[in-house]
């Protein structure tokens, strides 16, 4: 699935939807933002004790363990991070880095959201699996991609950037769960938080549903259409979640959209995406947050 493209004006007909129930009415959310999308998904865990050491298929370089928290730096292979907070959870994840972005996300899995200095990190956009692990009560819980997602361009300061640290959803809150990170001569153990535990007993209970035009009518060889995204919480606390619209008409790009639903709640944002049309007889449109996705191919029509 990738590139795809993106609407217009004219007729919006409520298309794809993912999730529980197709939402009905709506009330209107915040905005969109700017890039691409890929999509994912992944499992849940089981639950044992927490150990202070990782497991040991994990351990051949260092030997020493360090417990660390937020202000603590991180000395890895191509540089040291400086922790921050876990500021809060998301249903998925967008990742935007100097080029592109890709979206993360899975039925049974949400992202914890870490803020960290990177700007003595040589490594652009990632962290790589090899230097990083999460353990759920002791569980190792398996990356459904060899890195932690990165989103370089967050925007508080220039040297902020957001990991996103991807757990299970649970029908319970774990004791205990760890991010470890692996140095050269050391590896580091951060105690994951209350709060964050307690949002992995809450599984998102969201529903998608996304509105594309049936016709691109226009004079020029590009135009500026819009998707609509309509998202249900059928659950039981409040979800950001992200969707990404994206075209067959562009090689790298996409552009997301992030909405916070309260539980038992809808918000619709919609999303204006530029296409160029020349030699275009019709545009296929992707919509994607992670764990399901909608896809429309919109005929163009040339006006006189």
């Amino acid at each position: 699935m990738r590139r795809r493209a993106l609407l217009a004006s004219l007729a919006v007909g409520l298309a794809g939807c993912s999730g529980r129930n197709e939402p009905t009415g709506s009330t209107t959310n915040p905005s969109p933002t700017t890039r691409q999308t890929t999509a994912r998904d992944i499992r849940t865990t089981t639950e044992r004790t927490e150990q202070t050491e990782p497991p040991t298929e994990t351990t051949d370089g260092p030997t020493e363990t360090v417990v660390v928290g937020p202000g603590d730096d991180v000395e890895l292979y191509p540089g040291t991070i400086t922790l921050g907070q876990f500021v809060e959870t998301r249903a998925n994840f967008f990742a935007s880095g100097s080029v592109s972005g890709y979206i993360r996300g899975g039925e049974d899995r949400i992202y914890a959201v870490l803020e960290a200095d990177l700007s003595a990190y040589d490594s652009e956009d990632i962290i790589a699996g090899s230097q990083c692990e999460v353990t759920v009560t002791g569980d190792p819980i398996p990356l459904e991609n060899p890195e932690l997602p990165v989103n370089s361009r967050y925007g508080v300061d220039e040297d902020t950037a957001q990991i996103a640290v991807p757990l299970p959803a649970l029908d319970h809150a774990p004791s205990a769960a760890t991010l470890w990170f692996y140095g050269p001569d050391r590896r580091y153990r951060f105690p994951i938080p209350d709060h964050i535990l307690t949002a992995m007993g809450n599984q998102p209970a969201l529903s998608v549903a996304t509105s594309f035009p049936e016709v691109i009518a226009t004079t020029d060889d590009s135009a500026e259409v819009a998707v609509e995204f309509l998202v249900a919480n059928d659950g039981d606390r409040s979800w950001t979640l992200t969707c990404v619209v994206d075209h067959d008409r562009i090689h790298d790009g996409g552009w997301p959209v992030q909405l916070t639903v309260p539980p038992g709640e809808q918000r619709r944002a919609s999303q204006s995406v530029w296409v160029s049309l020349r030699d275009a007889q019709e545009v296929t449109f992707e919509a994607s947050w992670g764990f399901g996705g909608t896809e429309k191919t919109v005929p163009v029509e040339r006006e006189n």
